[in-house]
């Protein structure tokens, strides 16, 4: 790609936008990212993509560091015995602490 000449075009504003977003995803100018789409269109190579690379693997490095973080063991808690009761269960006689008792009241119930 030794001459290179200046290309103008319209396109919709949507599509503007949408460049734009992939170009900021990618860490590159909006111009390359044009350029890397017309090449790939006319089958053509366009120059190392070593900056592109060099990002990528940044981005992996960092996701395995966060997987490998995810599939460490989560420790487990100290068993802690749960304390049972010595009196026996209630009977249907018997007031529940917590029972409130209208026997007593005058009036409904």
């Amino acid at each position: 790609m030794s001459d290179l000449v200046r290309v103008h075009c319209e396109i919709p504003l949507l599509w503007k936008s949408k460049l734009e977003r992939l170009a900021a995803e990618r860490k590159i100018a909006p111009t390359d990212l044009m350029r890397e789409a017309i090449a790939c269109y006319l089958g053509e190579a366009i120059g190392p993509h070593t900056a592109r690379l060099d990002t990528l693997e940044a981005e992996v490095a960092a996701l395995r560091g966060a997987v490998q973080s995810l599939t460490r063991p989560i420790p487990t808690p100290p068993q802690v015995p749960i304390p049972f009761s010595l009196h026996s269960p209630l009977t249907d006689d018997e007031d529940e602490p917590d029972e409130v008792l209208y026997d007593f009241l005058e009036g409904e119930h």
